[in-house]
């Protein structure tokens, strides 16, 4: 099982894993789309939770694997687990149960609210689900037919983490020292006890087969018989961050140490076998295949049939880190890490990208900025790349600009590109997108720059590794001049400009006057109530991102005394945004690129979703789809319109309305995946299904 796991992003090229001794792995396929947290496998097909979809992919040939189809759901899926024919999705305090047909395709069986909210872990014993979060357990008995009956809740048990289920219990790993086991001999009444391992150190995994124990600490692998907990049998030292074995074979995913194999005939003397080197951060067994969980590579297949021999045999991978974003007239330019620089058609900015500089020649891209029709990145370990997407469907790079070391930062102001590395800062011109030259630079080895700001010309604000904010005159690049400077005691992560004052996004909160811009005045402090990683600036108002927090906007008529006011916003944790003319546009980790309008009302502001997004209902005769919407559309005599997977519209069809839902016949369009949009004037609702 690979709980809650992030997949981060990928090189999509071939390459060549190196193992011990002269084996050698060769992979043959890959298959990217977006970011995914969880994977689970019935048959041949491949279920992935991807941001709020959960899609399906056919790997009847794990080195070409297809994708088959995808259904929304309200939140981010964490967790994806097959038992049997039924499929359990979790997102956002919800447990929603498919049945899965000989096909692939997923009938939604049950929708559960468990009340617990996001980060649960759901542990799946014999004939039970337990629903795990913080000191609170609830307990689900299994019908045959796999639907949930809620049994009891527990309370004051630390959550079930990694958890093994065999027979009537569920062992899991309960923080620190702590085991806990859920007895379910009694069928109406499960019961939860914890068992302590004194010499053991917090706890991180628990696995086993139907007679041993395996639970990982900070240290080592430690053997027990279920029936004997007070009694070690064996250990196998490292860290494990992940396990599962076949047979008398263990598989030990150990993070950066790689995926260590051992002959565990003998449990009180593992014998170790071989390893896969590389990061691995959970394994899992589908059939034939070792599937391993890389950080930068994705979820891998391994054939196991040779043995130790083992040969790559694919690559489900639907990674997407998101790094940066530059927003242009109509088009978003995405750096997506290792999958590249993607263009997106802002008409649907969930549903469309028009191009890709794929990473498949490339590291990973994590910076970006443009001018005109030139996109400049920078690609961690590489240098900066220059991107033509005139053709934004076939964007190509047209020069490379080598650098010593990463760019930490990058901005650009007229012609003018700041970058920032390990060790200096740098002045390039980009008057010739083809050529770029270095006409300014300061090497600084001591106080390092990490970011930059070049709010005005003439004039960048940095900031430095010892939390100083430095104003360098760059009217003469070729002599690039510190004149002032100002201490933080906190990290400075953004910064927003208001006409003669500056905003500093960290948590000491200070306003700056820079009616000199050389020589700024602090003039306020203590303005943010948290720690904000972004800043942005909208006619006269200050929006502010935090980790894990709503955005707050704020009112800045008078510039030094920001006032809150109420706003109604979904924006929770991006990790960038930018306003664009009166849509502000947002990029988080895991889930992309959203869109919300900006509005004024009595009551404060709002940000209106611009594609609140359709659900498409599936239905088993493949000729009507069904559409669910968050809020119900303005009318009744609404039409659907049918775009391509490229974006060219195909039809429009009528809508047939059933109680706040709509069906629209598709009998008549082709196999592909298609966009269906409705718009009712004033709101704009976008989805997307395939057609089989």
């Amino acid at each position: 099982m690979l709980k809650h796991i992030l997949f981060t992003v990928v090189l999509i090229g071939g390459f060549v894993i190196p193992v011990t001794g002269q084996e050698q792995f060769n992979e043959i396929g890959r298959w990217a789309y977006g970011s995914t947290l969880d994977v689970a496998f019935h048959g041949t097909y491949a279920f992935l939770g991807s941001g709020n979809y959960l899609l399906t992919l056919d790997i009847a040939n794990p080195a070409i694997p297809e994708d088959y189809g995808e259904l929304y759901l309200p939140s981010h899926v964490e967790s994806v687990e097959v038992v049997g024919d039924v499929l359990y999705a979790y997102c956002d305090s919800r447990i929603f149960v498919f049945q899965i047909a000989s096909d692939g395709s997923l009938e939604q069986l049950q929708d559960v609210d468990t009340g617990l909210g996001k980060y649960v872990t759901l542990a799946h014993g014999k004939d039970y689900v337990l629903a795990t979060r913080y000191y609170y357990t609830s307990v689900y008995r299994r019908s045959a037919n796999g639907t949930l009956t809620f049994l009891v809740e527990f309370k004051g048990y630390p959550a079930f983490g990694s958890y093994f289920a065999t027979g009537n219990r569920i062992y899991g790993a309960g923080g620190r020292s702590t085991l806990n086991i859920l007895d379910s001999s009694s069928p109406d009444e499960p019961e939860i006890s914890t068992f302590s391992f004194g010499d053991l150190r917090t706890i991180y995994g628990v696995y086993g087969t139907q007679d041993l124990l395996f639970v990982a600490d900070g240290d080592s692998v430690h053997i027990f018989n279920q029936d004997n907990l007070t009694q070690r049998i064996g250990v196998i030292p490292g860290f494990a961050q992940g396990m599962v074995i076949s047979g008398d074979t263990l598989y030990l995913a150990g993070q950066g140490h790689g995926t260590a194999v051992y002959d565990i005939r003998d449990p009180g003397h593992p014998v170790f076998l071989n390893v896969i080197e590389g990061w691995s951060e959970a394994v899992d067994i589908h059939e034939n295949y070792l599937v391993i969980k890389k950080q930068f590579e994705g979820c891998i297949l391994y054939d196991l049939s040779k043995g130790l021999n083992l040969q790559m045999a694919g690559v489900l991978y639907k990674g997407g880190y998101a790094y940066d974003l530059d927003v242009t007239s109509g088009k978003a330019l995405l750096a997506y890490g290792r999958i590249g620089l993607q263009i997106v058609d802002l008409d649907f900015p969930d549903l469309n990208r028009i191009g890709t500089v794929s990473g498949q020649d490339y590291l990973s891209m994590e910076h970006v900025v443009h001018q005109g029709h030139y996109a400049y990145v920078a690609v961690a370990g590489d240098g900066i790349y220059t991107i033509d997407f005139s053709d934004p469907a076939s964007p190509r790079v047209i020069d490379t600009f080598a650098l010593v070391s990463s760019a930490r930062d990058m901005a650009l102001l007229g012609t003018s590109l700041y970058v920032v590395t390990n060790s200096e800062l740098m002045i390039l011109d980009v008057s010739n997108p083809e050529d770029l030259v270095v006409v300014g630079e300061i090497q600084e080895f001591t106080d390092r720059y990490y970011r930059v700001f070049p709010l005005m010309e003439n004039v960048l604000y940095t900031y430095t590794s010892k939390k100083f904010l430095k104003t360098i005159d760059v009217s003469d690049p070729s002599r690039l001049q510190v004149v002032d400077s100002i201490q933080l005691s906190f990290a400075l992560n953004d910064i927003a400009r208001k006409d003669d004052h500056l905003y500093l996004g960290s948590n000491d909160g200070l306003i700056v006057n820079i009616t000199d811009p050389l020589h700024p005045v602090q003039e306020q402090s203590g303005i943010f109530k948290y720690n904000p990683l972004g800043l942005e600036v909208y006619e006269d108002y200050l929006m502010v991102v935090y980790e894990y927090r709503d955005l707050q906007v704020l009112e800045l008529s008078d510039p030094v005394n920001p006032a809150p006011i109420n706003a109604t916003t979904p924006v929770y944790s991006p990790k960038n945004i930018e306003m664009h003319e009166d849509t502000l546009y947002y990029l988080d980790y895991a889930n992309g690129l959203s869109a919300y309008l900006f509005s004024r009302e009595v009551s404060g502001i709002k940000f209106q979703p611009v594609l609140p997004t359709v659900k498409i209902v599936p239905n088993p005769a493949r000729n009507m789809i069904g559409l669910e919407w968050p809020e119900p559309p303005n009318g009744t005599n609404l039409q659907a319109q049918i775009y391509t997977a490229s974006g060219e519209r195909f039809s429009i069809l009528p809508l047939h309305y059933l109680d706040g839902s709509a069906t629209a016949n598709v009998d008549h369009l082709p196999p592909g995946i298609y966009l269906v949009r409705v718009s009712d004037g004033d709101k704009i609702f976008a989805g997307r299904f395939i057609k089989l």
